[in-house]
């Protein structure tokens, strides 16, 4: 992979987690405040959501090229990238999903180190010189086990995981995440430490007896203290700026829309946090 390039995918093993929904917010944030940094969208997931909320919805049964084309039959991956899609982010290019990628995983179940297919086709020649363009490379995963994920896995350069505010199914699939990659690792005798501190998403500003006994468990486990300083928080403003295809900071002064709220800086600050923490080189 290229020096200085960051590949990276926010991850949870519990579907609702708003995984999807901050990696959308972040390229839009982060594509808007360095337009001279070229993004690459992975949409690796099955189900489709980002690629229908960035291209629309008849990108699911469309006969565009995906991942799946370039595992399976090795179709370069310049003819899978979906250039400039966005008038709003000339700098962000696109590989969809679509209703094809379900059998994907069968696919690589039948290949020879099958854990490294997705490794060996962005290191071929053919290959490697198209993604080395790119400074940051975002993937959009299922929330599962799976042989596709682990391959997305041993591509990251950062897994950040993500825990919902008061939500215990969270705290455990990010307990399940950190041994269950390490496991592979392990088995797999890769030596490479790419999972961060976590990112807390639906954060609420209250505090009752539920909340009080998460915080209790979430300390217990050593998580409090141990998570990026911004969070994102609960706020239906998130999942309406992706339908515009707008970064948040953007979305939110649009007068018509007469919005209150404090959310505005909230992706930026996270992107300058992964650029202190040398995540994101700029």
């Amino acid at each position: 992979m290229a020096e200085n390039q960051t590949i990276l995918t926010h991850m949870s093993f519990k579907g609702g987690s708003s995984k999807t929904c901050l990696n959308l917010n972040f390229i839009h944030q982060f594509c808007f405040n360095y337009p001279d940094k070229k993004v690459l969208f992975i949409d690796a997931d099955p189900q489709s959501n980002a690629s229908v909320f960035l291209l629309g919805e008849e990108v699911i049964q469309s006969d565009i090229y995906t991942l799946k084309d370039g595992l399976e039959s090795n179709v370069g991956l310049d003819k899978l990238i979906i250039k400039s899609p966005l008038d709003k982010f000339k700098n962000l290019d696109i590989i969809a999903s679509n209703i094809d990628m379900v059998t994907l995983e069968l696919i690589l179940n039948t290949k020879a180190g099958k854990e490294y297919t997705l490794l060996n086709y962005l290191t071929d020649d053919k290959n490697l010189d198209v993604l080395s363009e790119y400074d940051l490379i975002v993937f959009d995963l299922n929330p599962a086990i799976s042989v596709l994920n682990t391959n997305v896995f041993i591509c990251c350069t950062d897994i950040i995981p993500i825990i919902n505010y008061g939500c215990y199914s969270t705290l455990t699939g990010y307990d399940l995440l950190v041994k269950t990659y390490g496991d592979i690792k392990k088995a797999l005798r890769i030596d490479k430490e790419d999972i961060r501190k976590p990112v807390i998403t639906k954060f609420e500003k209250q505090e009752n007896n539920k909340i009080k006994m998460w915080l209790e468990c979430a300390d217990q486990k050593g998580i409090l203290g141990n998570t990026f300083k911004q969070t994102m928080r609960k706020s239906v403003h998130y999942e309406n700026s992706i339908l515009y295809n707008e970064p948040i900071s953007e979305y939110v002064k649009v007068k018509e829309r007469k919005i209150k709220t404090d959310i505005t800086n909230e992706m930026t600050e996270l992107i300058n946090e992964y650029i202190d923490e040398n995540l994101i080189t700029i």
